[in-house]
Protein backbone atom coordinates (compact mmCIF):
# COMPACT_ATOMS: atom_id res chain seq x y z
CA UNK A 1 0.00 0.00 0.00
CA UNK A 2 1.60 3.12 -0.44
CA UNK A 3 1.87 6.52 1.55
CA UNK A 4 -0.79 8.77 -0.71
CA UNK A 5 -3.12 5.22 0.22
CA UNK A 6 -2.35 5.00 3.78
CA UNK A 7 -2.62 8.99 4.32
CA UNK A 8 -6.02 9.41 2.72
CA UNK A 9 -6.77 6.07 4.86
CA UNK A 10 -6.12 7.77 8.09
CA UNK A 11 -7.60 11.21 7.39
CA UNK A 12 -10.73 9.36 6.43
CA UNK A 13 -10.50 7.28 9.78
CA UNK A 14 -10.62 10.53 11.76
CA UNK A 15 -13.58 12.07 10.23
CA UNK A 16 -15.03 9.15 11.11
CA UNK A 17 -14.12 8.89 14.47
CA UNK A 18 -15.11 12.59 15.62
CA UNK A 19 -18.65 12.10 13.61
CA UNK A 20 -19.20 9.30 16.30
CA UNK A 21 -18.05 10.86 19.42
CA UNK A 22 -19.82 14.15 18.52
CA UNK A 23 -22.99 11.97 17.38
CA UNK A 24 -22.91 8.65 18.93
CA UNK A 25 -26.44 7.87 18.44
CA UNK A 26 -27.74 9.36 14.53
CA UNK A 27 -25.95 11.82 12.54
CA UNK A 28 -27.54 14.75 11.14
CA UNK A 29 -28.08 14.40 7.24
CA UNK A 30 -26.37 17.71 6.57
CA UNK A 31 -23.35 15.91 8.49
CA UNK A 32 -23.22 12.61 6.07
CA UNK A 33 -24.09 15.40 3.06
CA UNK A 34 -20.71 17.18 3.88
CA UNK A 35 -18.62 14.10 4.34
CA UNK A 36 -19.66 12.70 1.23
CA UNK A 37 -19.63 16.00 -0.62
CA UNK A 38 -23.08 15.51 -2.14
CA UNK A 39 -26.70 17.87 -1.40
CA UNK A 40 -28.42 17.42 1.74
CA UNK A 41 -31.59 16.26 -0.64
CA UNK A 42 -29.21 13.43 -2.01
CA UNK A 43 -28.73 11.69 0.98
CA UNK A 44 -32.43 12.41 2.46
CA UNK A 45 -33.17 10.14 -1.21
CA UNK A 46 -30.59 7.35 0.23
CA UNK A 47 -32.34 7.29 3.36
CA UNK A 48 -35.85 7.10 2.14
CA UNK A 49 -34.98 4.05 0.02
CA UNK A 50 -33.44 2.45 2.65
CA UNK A 51 -29.53 2.78 2.21
CA UNK A 52 -28.38 5.24 4.83
CA UNK A 53 -30.97 4.54 7.77
CA UNK A 54 -34.74 5.26 8.73
CA UNK A 55 -37.60 7.47 7.00
CA UNK A 56 -40.90 7.82 7.84
CA UNK A 57 -44.26 9.92 6.99
CA UNK A 58 -47.04 10.17 9.18
CA UNK A 59 -50.32 9.56 7.76
CA UNK A 60 -52.01 12.71 6.36
CA UNK A 61 -48.63 14.72 6.31
CA UNK A 62 -47.09 15.81 3.44
CA UNK A 63 -43.39 15.37 4.15
CA UNK A 64 -41.47 13.08 6.52
CA UNK A 65 -38.88 12.54 8.83
CA UNK A 66 -35.63 10.53 8.38
CA UNK A 67 -32.79 9.49 11.22
CA UNK A 68 -29.31 8.01 9.89
CA UNK A 69 -28.55 6.36 12.99
CA UNK A 70 -24.48 5.83 13.83
CA UNK A 71 -23.56 2.82 14.04
CA UNK A 72 -25.82 1.97 10.49
CA UNK A 73 -24.00 4.31 8.98
CA UNK A 74 -20.62 3.60 10.55
CA UNK A 75 -20.53 0.23 9.02
CA UNK A 76 -22.19 1.03 5.98
CA UNK A 77 -19.44 3.62 5.22
CA UNK A 78 -16.42 0.99 6.32
CA UNK A 79 -18.22 -1.60 4.49
CA UNK A 80 -18.36 -4.17 7.50
CA UNK A 81 -21.27 -6.35 7.47
CA UNK A 82 -23.02 -7.80 10.88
Amino acid sequence: MTEAIKTYLEADTEKIEQIIEKYPRQIPTKIVAELMGVSPENIRQAVSEGELGISWRKPGKLTGGNCIPTPKFVRWWLNISR
